[in-house]
């Protein structure tokens, strides 16, 4: 098994925003306060948590400004920046961050959504699934804010759902993933790709994206409803 010592970290951190704009206008999301924290604490104490080290952050918006906040902070992680000049999409800013990957294999998170669940179980899963691509597959009450997954009785992802906006439960994509460094060039570069929209759907065709089923507490802090959440969700949670 895999030591998570040995797998680099990339979040994504690049995003622009938008949604939550009216409340968080001064810094990226990432770094909204939760309980008088920055938003990646808590992403970070979970990575340091696992057993994992080296964190490749790839930044985009206000990117200088995440790189200043974590220029002083102390731990156990280590560092590395993989900034965009323009936006790239999700899928566009991992291959932009390749060349900063020392590990064979990566987990991936974004940067603006947690969900509670053991990373390093999630790791051993992987390396004993046959699965190219991994992800972490939340069930939640409310699916109607995020599109679902299909999938059969081995975890393969057969498809990837549009949202329908009715209430209803689900399993959904939680942001969290894994995949071997080679399926990264599958991605093209220069351009903005979209890992939900343009990559997975065709990994899912190809049969390579299996799915990690947990029912930890999920929260995505995209929009200001859900960022006003985050302050009773991550209660107790130092």
């Amino acid at each position: 098994m895999t030591n998570p010592c040995e797998t680099d970290v990339m979040v994504l951190v690049g995003g622009l925003g938008t949604r939550l704009q009216s409340v968080v206008s001064d810094r990226p999301k990432a770094l909204a306060s939760i309980n008088g924290r920055p938003f990646l604490h808590y992403l970070f104490r979970q990575i340091e948590e696992a057993g994992f080290h080296r964190v490749v952050l790839c930044t985009g918006f206000r990117g200088v400004q995440i790189e200043e906040a974590l220029a002083s902070q102390s731990g156990g992680l280590e560092f590395v920046f993989s900034r965009e000049e323009t936006p790239l999409g999700t899928a566009g800013a991992l291959r932009l961050g390749l060349d900063r990957l020392r590990s064979s294999k990566v987990m991936v998170l974004n940067g603006d959504s947690f969900m509670d669940v053991d990373l390093r179980a999630f790791l051993h899963w992987y390396d004993t699934s046959p699965f190219d691509v991994g992800l972490v597959a939340a069930s939640v009450a409310d699916a109607s804010r995020f599109g679902t997954l299909d999938m059969d009785e081995a975890g393969t992802i057969l498809a990837f759902r549009e949202k329908r906006g009715v209430p209803e439960q689900g399993c959904i994509n939680a942001g969290i993933y894994i995949l071997s460094k080679e399926r990264l060039l599958d991605i093209p570069v220069g351009r903005a790709v979209s890992l939900e929209q343009d990559i997975f759907p065709e990994w899912s065709r190809q049969g390579a994206m299996g799915g990690y089923c947990a029912r930890g507490s999920f929260i995505d802090i995209g929009t200001p409803e859900s960022y006003s959440a985050a302050s009773r969700f991550f209660e107790g949670k130092v």
